[in-house]
């Protein structure tokens, strides 16, 4: 792999982690807060449990390496995506 390569994978897997970040942000954003209620965080795997009153939470470790797999293969995709776009806009030019 050359250099532009691997700056394209980089590149896309902090869009995919920023589109994550936002998107989470953006589920538990309107959510009330309750102090007996159990919450689960995180989208689309589960990676904190809040416990409520009497306490109980913590993180969920599956969850955060879900999601991290999940923040992998987006970016792996969208790096795809984009060389698809490139390949396909030098074939247009020439």
């Amino acid at each position: 792999m050359n250099k532009s390569t691997i700056r394209r994978y980089a590149v896309s897997v902090i869009v995919a982690y920023v589109a994550f970040v936002i998107f989470n942000h953006w589920y538990f954003a309107g959510k009330g807060y309750c102090y007996d209620c159990f919450f689960h965080y995180g989208v689309p795997f589960a990676y904190f449990n809040e416990g409520g009153f009497a306490g109980g939470g913590g993180y969920i470790l599956s969850g955060v390496l879900g999601d991290g797999i999940v923040v992998i293969i987006g970016g792996a995709v969208i790096a795809k995506i984009w060389q698809w776009f490139l390949k396909k806009r030098s074939h247009a030019v020439h």
